[in-house]
């Protein structure tokens, strides 16, 4: 008999079908035990039965059973929600009741706690699962402790690149310099839907956005530079390739900085920039990968001044590549600005409070309003005129309040330092730490996973 064709080839195989293929592999081995002449191994039987290949069924064997967890007649595994909206200012509250534990009780909040008092002040609808997603994205990570609670603590590189904003824009305040916040706004045709739930409260729905319009916008200490006002489409037109919407979406960024930022700016000025905005993350100097050409990391190496030799493996001169990357990295904004004569700083992921640009383009936002009849040149029309109308006192008021949320986090950080020094005594280096941060990463994949 002619073997099968080959079973999902490239696919994994179903656990059913792992089940069935396993039995078939006991038949024939059983089989030939019997018969000692025989010149052919089970393997080969079921490969030309199934059409599964040696080698898939050599790994399939070998294969650790999974062993699964039966849950109880009549109960459904809790699964994390989805349709919880948090944009950026309630995200910004979340933080703030998780640095009031700090500021208030002096420890670092359990999770179990956190998760009443948000439901309590913030009317949070989400489950514990699903508040483990949010404080992750905010850059959080848990530890379980001895009596199976969760603290959180903020991870190492969020807490690095806040410090490290805060001291050099209060060195910068010192020498005087001109320091102008940047920042952008997306309008979109449909933020939130309700959904009615049968207790007669709703659940905020996010909706797919049908058309947005972006804002770009910039200012100093004196105000609003409002000749730096640049809107445009945001929309995919004619279903272009991503790359190429995203390509068009980065030359309308390039017009602004040179057309409208670049002419307002003083000399010598720092620009405050949104790092987690994909087109100031552009690399400049791209670093070669594991499978980049010799000469690609050769050349890299060299313009770097980075001493290597001709003899070298390929994956030594990439061990030097890994080496230098960080001391020679930069961005393309940076470096466009730095060559007409400015130093751009960027702000610390998750921490929207520290830019009044953003304050003022949330105030245009819900402004321009949610239930409008969404044509683009209404839209840009309504929000140039809100930005124009905007008084000095709304500026100040926006500029002080991030003045503040600086003086605030700085005390937060000193606080945070004593409290870790209270409570990780018993952690003796930093990779305990780690270990931690990985079991709480793996546990949100597993509930992201069951949606």
């Amino acid at each position: 008999m002619a073997p099968s064709s080959k079973l999902g080839r490239g696919k994994p195989l179903k656990n059913q079908t792992k089940e069935v293929l396993q039995k078939i592999y006991r038949y024939f081995e059983s089989e030939i035990e019997r018969d000692p002449n025989s010149t052919v191994t089970a393997g080969q039987l079921v490969a030309h039965a199934t059409g599964v290949s040696i080698y898939a069924l050599r790994r399939l064997i070998n294969e650790k059973p999974n062993v699964a967890v039966k849950s109880e007649p009549g109960t459904t595994r809790r699964r994390c929600k989805k349709n919880i909206v948090s944009n950026d200012y309630g995200a910004q509250a979340m933080r703030r009741i998780i640095h009031s534990f700090y500021t208030k009780d002096e420890e670092f909040p359990i999770m179990k706690d956190l998760y009443l008092i948000l439901k309590g002040d913030l009317d949070y609808q989400g489950s514990l699962c699903t508040l483990r997603r949010h404080v992750t994205k905010l850059g959080f990570k848990w530890i379980e402790k001895a009596d199976n609670n969760s603290i959180l603590i903020e991870k190492h590189d969020v807490r690095y690149a806040r410090i490290q904003y805060l001291t050099k824009i209060e060195g910068y305040r010192a020498q005087g310099r001109n320091i102008v916040y940047t920042g952008e706004m997306v309008i979109e045709s449909s933020r939130t839907a309700s959904k009615p739930k049968p207790d007669g409260s709703s659940t905020l729905l996010r909706q797919p956005a049908k058309k947005k319009v972006v804002i770009l916008l910039a200012g100093d200490q004196n105000g609003v530079l409002k000749n730096t006002l640049f809107m445009f489409d945001g929309n995919k037109k004619d279903m272009k390739e991503e790359t190429e919407y995203k390509r068009e979406y980065f030359e309308q960024y390039e017009k602004w900085y040179k057309i409208f930022v670049l002419p307002n700016l003083k000399p010598s000025s720092i620009v405050v920039v949104d790092g987690a905005s994909p087109f100031n993350n552009r690399v400049s100097n791209p670093t070669p990968h594991s499978n980049s050409r010799k000469r690609e990391m050769m050349d890299y190496l060299t313009a770097r001044n980075v001493p290597y030799s001709v003899d070298m493996y390929k994956s030594q001169l990439y061990q030097l590549v890994l080496m230098n990357k960080d001391k020679y990295g930069d961005y393309k904004t940076d470096a466009y600005l730095r060559e007409h004569g400015h130093t751009v700083l960027r702000l610390p992921p998750h921490h929207p409070d520290l830019n009044p640009i953003k304050t003022i383009l949330t105030s245009v936002s819900s402004y321009v309003g949610k239930d409008i009849n969404f044509a683009i040149d209404s839209v840009m029309k309504i929000a140039k005129e809100k930005i124009y109308s905007l008084e000095l006192e709304d500026w100040v008021v926006g500029f002080r309040t991030a003045e503040a949320e600086e003086n605030n986090l700085k005390a937060i950080d000193k606080i945070i330092d004593e409290i870790s020094e209270k409570t990780f005594m018993i952690y003796d280096d930093e990779d305990d730490d780690s270990d931690y941060e990985d079991n709480g990463s793996d546990q949100d994949s597993m509930d992201m996973d069951s949606d």
